[in-house]
């Protein structure tokens, strides 16, 4: 389990290139919602990652040894609390929300894939029937003013204990620290994997 900042942080600077990070501004800061997707990276193949554990460049490696595949976990309108929880689950075999690879299967091995998530903020809340539903169900929806990736976890295989692995969410460059109370937990299951996601959004999100 990635329960102390030094390992987690370890890992995450493996896997800094990821995704990029910026700055999120708008008008009246800390009054709107915050629009949010969060997605899953699934790895099947981890043995193939020219990475340990898996990076960005490991999932568009030519014809994809690593059998990375990336999904829609879940999407939501933060409010001003900042506080989310996201949950789902992917069966073995399912294709369903998942927008890279164009053909395939997301998920073949439970016991063995390595399992990141990644959160997407949309920026500014749109309302319902005005680009809300595309801004928290589609990847780089709507931005408003800009979509940013700023939080991550990692799960390896080797770091599930009956089961079940627990992370700590990390935040990407600049500040790249672990968010207080937040966490991740990712079961694996007879015939899949349950994932949730528990965190918060940082005021000048």
């Amino acid at each position: 389990m990635f329960t102390q900042l030094g390992k987690t942080k370890t890992l995450a600077l493996l896997t800094l290139l990821i995704y990029s990070s910026a700055a999120l501004a708008g008008p009246d800061k800390g009054k709107n919602e915050t629009a949010i997707t969060v997605w899953i990276i699934m790895f099947n193949n981890p043995s193939a990652c020219l990475h340990d554990p898996c990076m960005e460049s490991d999932i568009f490696l030519p014809d994809n040894p690593a059998e990375a595949a990336v999904c829609y976990l879940g999407g939501q309108s933060v409010q001003a609390n900042g506080r989310f929880s996201v949950s789902g689950r992917f069966s073995a075999g399912t294709i369903h929300g998942c927008i890279y690879p164009a053909e395939g299967v997301a998920l073949s091995n439970v016991d063995g894939a390595e399992v990141h998530h990644v959160l997407q903020q949309h920026g500014w809340s749109l309302a319902s029937g005005d680009g809300l539903e595309d801004q928290i169900g589609e990847f780089l929806g709507n931005c408003n003013p800009a979509c940013v990736d700023s939080q991550f976890s990692i799960h390896q295989a080797a770091d599930a204990t009956a089961g079940v692995s627990v992370s700590d969410v990390i935040r990407f460059p600049p500040a790249f620290t672990m968010v207080e109370g937040a966490n991740t937990t990712l079961t694996r299951e007879d015939g899949g994997i349950r994932f949730s996601v528990h965190s918060r959004l940082d005021e000048d999100d």
